[in-house]
């Protein structure tokens, strides 16, 4: 019997992101785009770097090179032609292709190439990000000093039909960008020692926030599954134009930047699916029906508001409508007489982004959970996020854990449907992060379970949208459960990037990063300046703040001050953290009537308390940790709390 033919070599899989779609809106246009792609600029490369084209499907290509280092140059190189491609391309025709590149042994059988180096290569492009390039641990090894690209550890990921877990890295080009950056969201966080997706706190507008938070590059197929014949798609939006009621030219000017702010702030969801502007003016041009408009731009809700500047005081109602119905679902008024600040147009954008949204996706999770068997990923994630905000109003209390595990299986189940569907990987990744935080009872193997997973599910959804902030959010918190403090703060920047509102989530989460590294100092400068922007722009951030500064104070030994922060922090969310905090600082004080009310408040939440389990939720360098212990757990002890 005659043996395999054999050799090592390097492995290119590429694939058009987004294929379906493309094809589906217009077939012609896409193929015709890719032809010209081929011959101006993927052919040419290929034949430039030495590599042969192995085969091709309708969407995707199989490459071979002798040389690693001329494969990651092509491939390299042909995201960076791609960019600049599609600089003057509209954003509903771009193409990007996904790439991975593998170094392995590969089974030879005439011109076509197997086995197990081939595989490997395909479940990389398949994790690697519109645009963006994975490698293999080979790959990496060979070309880490030959060429000038840097190479992010995103860890082992597990894959279809591979025994192995594979060890990916991002290949990231430091060349500059023609495109603009991909939007990304917010979700609120709170600060704490230690990590947490901190959503417990807001419980008034916990679930409105979920619909920035849980996103992701799959969402437009779930949308696509989700329509039948003149059914709008799910979490789908017009932004209308809001109106200037006397027509002046102040109010013309305002109404015109709050269109434009919400219309941008509403298309950073990765959930929602909002209607083109030049769509939304020809339908407006039309009728003024609130059921007429949804059916023509096919959307399930649309959002409209008018101004009124009346001696210097603007006043901007806003209202969500449930198009089908023809009926308001949510409407608020808000007023502000700084309406000429470009930065002031942008936080009232975001308030109105926070509350509408919220009531929107209030309206879709109702409808998910009236449906008898939920098909769609996007389906699955809304009873996933019902539950999860369920469990939220349980924490510390029996059923608590239950309702997370619960929500996880909603979000399992939407990643059956849609295998990259980044609403559901974000959902996973906060409900493993909640229980890292507050599950006190489990085990350091559970623990350990948890922390591993969590690691690679935030690795897969930057993978597969690291122009998502939230993403990057997700992956800092992984990142310090991990103890890779310093990959924490790269990744917490990045998010910052993307959001750099004063008052983001991510931008209080750098704060609670800060105190970890043992920088209070800075830590309480971030946490001013959040409660500074929150009360203008109404972000909701304030308890999250003051959490911090009650921190960062506790830890520089100025228990006033603590006390106060944290005092305003209960107010706001009436979390067990902040009795615990309280508890500490009273006792520190010698205030033993109230460090004794804040110790019954406390235990009342989490009766098994103790200093021991609580420690294992609060990561920190040794810097840090020293304070915590003179600051912190030592008034913990003053108070009586248990060791153990």
């Amino acid at each position: 019997m005659a043996r395999d033919q054999r050799r090592l070599a390097a492995i290119v899989s590429a694939d058009v992101a987004g294929y379906s779609r493309l094809m589906g809106e217009d077939e012609s246009r896409t193929l015709a785009a890719l032809k010209d792609l081929r011959r101006e600029l993927v052919d040419p490369k290929i034949a430039e770097y030495g590599g042969r084209i192995v085969k091709t499907t309708g969407d995707g290509l199989l490459l071979e090179f002798p040389s690693v280092v001329e494969a990651v140059r092509c491939a390299v190189d042909v995201q960076r032609g791609m960019v600049v491609r599609s600089a003057e391309v509209p954003a509903d025709q771009t193409i990007e292709f996904r790439i991975g590149v593998n170094l392995g042994d590969i089974i030879i059988d005439g011109e076509d190439i197997y086995g197990d180096g081939v595989n490997v290569a395909a479940r990389l492009q398949a994790l690697a990000p519109p645009g963006g390039i994975c490698a293999s641990r080979a790959v990496r090894d060979q070309v880490l000093d030959k060429l000038s690209f840097t190479f992010e550890d995103l860890g082992a990921q597990e894959v279809k039909n591979i025994a192995r877990p594979i060890e990916v890295y991002r290949v990231r080009d430091e060349a500059p960008k023609v495109a603009g950056p991909r939007l990304g969201a917010t979700v609120a966080p709170a600060a704490r020692m230690g990590p947490t997706r901190w959503l417990a706190g807001q419980r008034s507008w916990v679930v409105g926030a979920l619909v920035f938070a849980l996103a992701g590059v799959g969402a437009w197929q779930a949308w696509r599954a989700m329509q039948g014949a003149n059914v709008p798609p799910a979490f789908s939006v017009a932004v209308m134009p809001f109106v200037a009621a006397t027509a002046s030219a102040d109010e013309e000017k305002l109404a015109v930047a709050l269109t434009d702010n919400v219309r941008a702030v509403m298309g950073k969801s990765r959930l929602l699916r909002v209607a083109a502007p030049r769509n939304v003016l020809e339908s407006r041009g039309k009728s003024n029906d609130p059921q007429a408009i949804g059916r023509a731009l096919n959307v399930r809700y649309l959002i409209d508001g008018s101004v009124r500047i009346v001696e210097g005081q603007a006043t901007i109602i806003v209202q969500l409508t449930d198009a089908a119905a023809g009926t308001q679902v949510w409407s608020d008024r808000l007023t502000t007489s700084d309406f000429a600040s470009t930065e002031h147009h942008a936080a009232v954008a975001a308030k109105i982004r926070m509350m509408a949204g919220g009531a929107l996706i209030d309206k879709e999770v109702q409808r998910a959970a009236a449906k008898p068997t939920p098909g769609s990923a996007a389906d699955h994630w809304a009873l996933g996020s019902r539950e999860e905000s369920a469990a939220f109003l349980l924490s510390g209390q029996p059923g608590y854990v239950t309702r997370m595990l619960a929500a996880r299986r909603h979000f399992d189940d939407a990643l059956r449907v849609d295998p990259n569907f980044v609403p559901a990987l974000d959902g996973i990744a906060d409900v493993l992060d909640h229980l890292l935080s507050e599950d006190l009872e489990s085990d350091s193997s559970t623990r350990r379970q948890r922390i591993d997973e969590l690691g690679r599910i935030t690795a897969r959804a930057v993978l597969l949208d690291d122009g998502y902030d939230n993403a990057w959010y997700e992956r800092t918190d992984a990142l310090v459960w991990l103890e890779r403090f310093d990959q924490a703060l790269e990744a917490n920047a990045k998010a910052r990037a993307l959001d750099p509102m004063p008052d983001s989530a991510s931008t209080t989460q750098q704060g609670w990063l800060l105190l970890l590294l043992n920088r209070p100092e800075e830590a309480l400068a971030v946490g001013e300046r959040a409660i500074a922007m929150s009360h203008s722009s109404g972000s909701g951030q304030e308890g999250f703040a003051h959490r911090t500064i009650c921190q960062a104070n506790l830890l520089l030994g100025r228990y006033d001050a603590a006390v106060a922060a944290c005092e305003k922090s209960a107010a706001n969310d009436d979390w067990w953290l902040d009795q615990m905090y309280l508890t500490a600082g009273y006792a520190q004080l010698g205030n033993a009537v109230k460090a004794a009310a804040a110790k019954a408040a406390l235990l009342a939440k989490k009766p098994t308390f103790t200093i021991e389990k609580f420690k294992a939720t609060d990561p920190g360098i040794p810097g840090y940790q020293e304070r915590a212990e003179a600051h912190f757990y030592a008034g913990l002890r003053k108070a009586g709390i248990p060791e153990q």
